[in-house]
């Protein structure tokens, strides 16, 4: 499964729109007074101004970075001092999930990022966006409202789940089940995502404010 576009909330929109322009360096290509996009490797990420009634909008998120790419931006991130720290104390680690290099940040809406290394040729730098969370109600009937979409992972428990292939996948959790690294409960917030396949078809999950299409 391939993230072709995601559309998020943010309370911050010029300070988010420093940060992923100048921390993280992701190109520019869409900027207005009520939304901003950049370019992710393959994957447009929208921010979006949120409606002054919705409650601060919180999301996890991953990123995929070639190996090459991965200690400058750890660095850069580093220096920002957003970096988030394992239960080890340590701030860069290898994912048990793709193997490679992880970093996990905040940035200043309060978002849990991760920057997550893989092999890449040698011109990539920025590959797509790698995961996206999804808090649910519950995760079983999530998974199977989402049928449609092929996975390639068994559930792991009754909170959390991947569901996905090895491009890209939604991480699926109970409703206030903590992110890792940080004890900050998973919150609901509109989310809209295009993934690669034959235009047209929508993904439904019901009683969830996401919208997620091919």
């Amino acid at each position: 499964m391939k993230f072709r576009r995601v559309i998020l909330q943010t309370s911050m929109l010029e300070e988010l729109k420093r940060f992923y322009t100048t921390v993280l360096q992701f190109p520019l290509c869409e900027d207005d007074a009520d939304a901003f996009t950049v370019e992710v490797g393959a994957t447009q990420l929208t921010f979006h101004k949120q409606k002054e009634s919705d409650s601060a909008p919180f999301y996890h998120f991953a990123f995929g970075i070639s190996e090459k790419g991965f200690e400058p931006c750890f660095q850069r991130l580093k220096a920002q001092g957003c970096t988030l720290r394992n239960k080890d104390g340590e701030e860069v680690d290898t994912s048990y999930m793709w193997k490679g290099k992880q970093v996990y940040f905040e940035d200043p809406e309060g978002n849990i990022g991760e920057v997550l290394a893989f092999a890449a040729d040698a011109d990539a730098l920025w590959l797509s966006v790698q995961e996206i969370g999804l808090p649910v109600e519950n995760v079983n009937e999530a998974a199977k409202q989402l049928a449609a979409i092929p996975t390639e992972y068994a559930q792991e428990s009754e909170s959390f789940s991947f569901y996905g292939d090895q491009h890209g996948v939604f991480v699926l959790v109970r409703k206030s089940r903590p992110w890792y690294p940080t004890n900050r409960p998973a919150t609901i917030h509109p989310i809209e995502i295009e993934v690669e396949g034959s235009p047209g078809s929508l993904i439904d999950l019901p009683d969830h404010p996401y919208r997620i299409s091919r």
